[in-house]
């Protein structure tokens, strides 16, 4: 029986982000940066790490001394917690390309090369698909300390780290976004390639919803915007407001996922993240864009969870309530949502074995 499993965000200690030096000449690039930092500097705080991807001669003491009040004890103790990479990728969204980790409890046993598409060729994804091969073997020599082996676990299946949903043992999918992603294929194909890694490689159980698209949702149905495991708790993307535009897609996805659980059995419990109109976010436009509470980033055991302008302070006890025994700050993650993502999506997880 295989021990290997997908490495889980408890499990880390560090974060990939890359900067966002392709919205320089954008209206949002001053919201934008402030953004980066703050959440640079929450990640930091907590003694976790950040591997900055950007352009070779990035000074980061340029953008985070206004935070700091220019204070170079505080910006040489923020140094030692963070790295620069230099790669110009397309976009922000490296939860969706990689590089992910099959971990057997103790070590990284393997990478996993994702294929990548930007949402079906939606957006400029050269770049970004070619990331791993260009980071691996820094990530192998600076963080890893040792080489380790890569494999496809997908195939030629195109499918984003945003759509799957997972701790130690269960694995989640959204069967909307995998089949709009893989046009050329019939979702008798698609599950071979997930039979073949979920069920044959890693011996776990996976299990699939089929929602569509949340309103602004650019990712064709990510499933970290509705659905995310904790421990044995289910949390899911929830409403009771009728004004809500995805009252009925939610109601449905909370049928999908009792059955899930009563069907097979499983140890999980649901929790309801309720969102309402009020949390909805638009853009100048007043185009309505893809807002979950659901899509906060994890890393080890510090919650940052993205909230907006309307977010109340009940609101915000509330939902730290679900993360009991967790160390929870917050981020205003207007500015992301702008270009259709969120904190999850801006950040990647791993490992930095800086012990060995």
């Amino acid at each position: 029986m295989s021990k290997n499993r997908l490495l889980t965000d408890s499990e880390t200690n560090a974060v990939m982000i890359v900067w966002p030096s392709m919205y320089k000449k954008t209206s949002i690039w001053k919201k934008l940066i402030q953004t980066y930092c703050e959440l640079l500097l929450l990640i930091i705080k907590n003694h976790n790490y950040v591997l900055l991807i950007t352009h070779h001669d990035f000074n980061p003491e340029v953008y985070l001394k206004d935070f700091v009040k220019n204070n170079k004890a505080e910006i040489n103790e923020i140094k030692k917690y963070l790295d620069i990479f230099s790669y110009i990728n397309n976009d922000i969204w490296i939860r969706d390309y990689g590089p992910y980790f099959l971990f057997n409890g103790v070590n990284i046993t393997k990478s996993l090369l994702l294929n990548f598409n930007g949402y079906g060729e939606k957006y400029a994804f050269r770049k970004d698909a070619a990331l791993f091969t260009h980071i691996m073997d820094y990530f192998q020599k600076n963080y890893l300390r040792r080489p380790i082996k890569y494999i496809k676990p997908f195939g030629d299946l195109v499918i984003e780290g945003g759509n799957i949903c997972y701790n130690k043992n269960i694995y989640i999918l959204n069967k909307k976004c995998l089949m709009i992603n893989n046009k050329n294929k019939t979702w008798k194909e698609i599950k071979a390639y997930l039979d073949n890694f979920f069920l044959d490689c890693l011996n776990k159980k996976y299990y699939v919803i089929d929602i569509d698209t949340l309103t602004g949702d650019d990712t064709n149905g990510h499933i970290d915007n509705m659905v995310r495991i904790e421990d044995n708790k289910l949390m899911f993307m929830s409403t009771n407001d009728y004004n809500h535009p995805d009252k009925l897609k939610l109601d449905k996805l909370k049928k999908q996922l009792l059955n899930i659980i009563e069907n097979n059995d499983l140890s999980l419990q649901l929790e309801m993240i309720n969102h309402s109109k009020d949390d909805l976010v638009t853009n100048d436009e007043n185009k309505i864009l893809p807002f979950s509470y659901l899509n906060y980033l994890r890393v080890s055991n510090n919650i940052i969870i993205p909230i907006n302008k309307n977010t109340s302070l009940e609101k915000k006890i509330n939902l730290k309530n679900k993360f009991e025994g967790m160390n929870v700050s917050y981020i205003d993650a207007t500015y992301l949502l702008y270009e259709y993502g969120s904190i999850h999506c801006c950040t990647n997880n791993f490992i930095y074995n800086k012990n060995e």
